[in-house]
């Protein structure tokens, strides 16, 4: 019985996939960064994800070295954090940022996968293959 209560939970996580930190929208989260120097934006996903397209002025911390980098963020800022869906490296991040006293916490929901499907900004190399190569010569898509 505890094994089928355990694994309803796991499937209603991985399903749901929310933070439970605070949420915060891709909508929210734009009218947040808009002009904003009080807001950190936090890339929890490794180098190479971060280096295939971010938000622009995201900092980029994984996950796996957030508690030992922690000393980079400001913890009276508002931290905005995300990973590719917004589901389980951001999720860990909030809770890390919570443990360590950082008080305006949010999880932005969706992850970059979120922000690119609302037509999202980014930096790096996505912001060359995101893109219909007619767009970007200007003669639209075909498909």
């Amino acid at each position: 019985m505890q094994g089928l209560f355990a694994g309803l939970v796991l499937v209603m996580i991985l399903a749901g996939c929310e933070c439970r930190i605070g949420n915060i929208s891709v909508d929210e989260a734009t009218k947040f960064l808009d002009g904003n120097n009080s807001v950190v934006i936090l890339d929890v996903r490794t180098l190479p994800e971060y280096s295939s397209g971010h938000i622009p002025g995201a900092r980029c911390i994984p996950i796996d070295m957030l508690t030992a980098r922690l000393g980079e963020l400001d913890a009276e800022k508002l931290t905005i954090v995300y990973c590719k869906p917004g589901c389980n490296r951001s999720q860990r991040a909030c809770q890390i940022l919570k443990a360590n006293g950082f008080k305006q916490v949010k999880n932005m929901n969706g992850g970059i996968d979120a922000w690119l499907k609302m037509g999202g900004r980014v930096d790096g190399a996505a912001t060359e293959t995101t893109m219909c190569p007619g767009w970007v010569l200007g003669h639209g898509c075909e498909d």
